[in-house]
């Protein structure tokens, strides 16, 4: 999709996740390209060069003021947490599994190491909930 003179990924599917919305919502291609696929079988090589975005002003948690650097996830997660029970934020689209530990283990810091935590991340979008889901 073209926004603002930018082309954008979108996936018209990504809505049926309960937990982390709109995940590839308006994505850059750096991002995009870790899990999706565009081939001949969509489009012709030559034409792939025509639709590259590497802006993301447009991404969805962008626009909503939900993407934070990792050193600043925790705060963020924590406060949404004693707030609301839940918490869905973007951090870096190259989050691994040691560093959403490392958020984690600093969110238990805030809230205290008897808080309950449940979650999940996928393309550096972090669910995390003090409820089982």
């Amino acid at each position: 999709m073209k926004v603002d003179g930018n082309w954008h990924i979108v996936d018209a599917t990504n809505n049926d996740m309960d937990h982390i919305p709109n995940a590839l919502l308006n994505l850059p291609d750096f991002a995009g390209e870790r899990i999706l696929v565009e081939d001949k079988a969509y489009m012709t090589d030559r034409h792939i060069a025509r639709y590259r975005s590497d802006d993301e002003s447009c991404e969805y948690y962008h626009v909503m003021k939900r993407f934070f650097p990792v050193g600043e996830a925790a705060g963020q997660l924590a406060g949404d947490l004693q707030a609301d029970g839940e918490a869905v934020l973007r951090t870096d689209y190259d989050l691994n599994d040691e560093r959403f530990y490392g958020i984690t283990d600093d969110v238990y810091e805030i809230m205290g190491d008897d808080t309950d935590l449940y979650g999940f991340y996928w393309l550096g979008v972090i669910y995390l909930s003090t409820e089982r889901f």
